[in-house]
């Protein structure tokens, strides 16, 4: 993989099935390779739908632990915007200790919380076919793959409509319809793009010297947000959800490369790259 002519100084990520598997904590190569970006003084930002105690978990610890087992001085900065966009934090690295500063947050948890609350009373969440997971700032679902996907495809469009009814259109829902696997409710004024316009607006940062690195390009997908800007970033996808809408900003808004199945291994394999150098003149 070799892109010319493209000075690279901003990494946009996404974290699930793309940093990490779903869930689980970065390895020790990605967290190395987080350590060595931060240490060139360049951009590094996660936007993901896990809430702050689940990156803190994912993200940070690994890489507190990196940082201890490196025996060297470290000082650098991350930013994470949590719950697809609705909650920003700048993490400050010393040496082993992270600070913790607050950027925004979409303050809308009360509303979030009553939605949980009617959702444990749907048939499906009774009946053991439903999952989720409150995050505080947003909701992420699950419906059982032992029901058909017609089925679960006709039960999160019915349940997208009674959720924008019910909160009187203050938060959305998104799901993949490839799969219809898994959703997501958040605000509705906020997306995985929130997080890149307040780096636009308030950290310098250009996207025309960044890469923006996702699993789920797809129609309805969470990631295919992220490439609205009327820039010329360098999109990479290691998933394979893409849908015609996502492929479509992605060609029209800046340079696509897509590594189908990819993973969390070939993401490590593209910043072990990039780590090369970030001039590909």
């Amino acid at each position: 993989m070799k892109i010319k002519g493209k000075k690279i100084n901003h990494l946009i990520t996404d974290l699930d099935d793309t940093l990490s598997e779903s869930c689980k904590p970065i390895t020790k190569g990605i967290s190395k390779c987080i350590l060595c970006w931060l240490k060139k003084n360049k951009t590094f930002a996660i936007i993901t739908m896990q809430c702050f105690k689940e990156v803190y978990g994912n993200v940070i610890l690994p890489l507190k632990e990196a940082i201890n087992k490196s025996q060297s001085e470290f000082h650098s900065s991350l930013y994470v915007f949590c719950c697809g966009g609705s909650v920003g934090y700048k993490i400050v690295f010393i040496n082993m200790e992270a600070f913790v500063e607050l950027k925004y947050q979409s303050n809308c948890y009360k509303i979030m919380k009553t939605i949980n609350s009617k959702l444990e009373m749907t048939e499906y969440f009774k009946s053991g076919y439903l999952l989720k997971r409150f995050r505080g700032e947003s909701i992420s679902l699950g419906v059982s793959k032992l029901l058909e996907y017609n089925h679960r495809l006709d039960f999160y469009k019915k349940l997208k409509n009674l959720i924008e009814e019910d909160s009187q259109n203050t938060l959305s829902m998104h799901f993949n319809t490839n799969k219809a696997s898994s959703a997501h409710i958040i605000s509705r004024n906020v997306t995985k793009a929130t997080g890149i316009n307040y780096l636009l607006n308030h950290e310098n940062l250009k996207l025309e010297h960044s890469v923006i690195m996702g699993d789920d390009f797809s129609n309805e997908g969470m990631d295919t947000a992220m490439c609205t800007f009327n820039s010329k970033a360098l999109y990479i996808s290691v998933g394979s959800d893409l849908g015609d809408q996502g492929a479509k900003n992605i060609k029209k808004y800046g340079e696509f490369l897509h590594f189908p199945e990819g993973g969390p291994q070939k993401s490590e394999e593209i910043l072990r790259e990039f780590l090369l150098t970030t001039d590909y003149e």
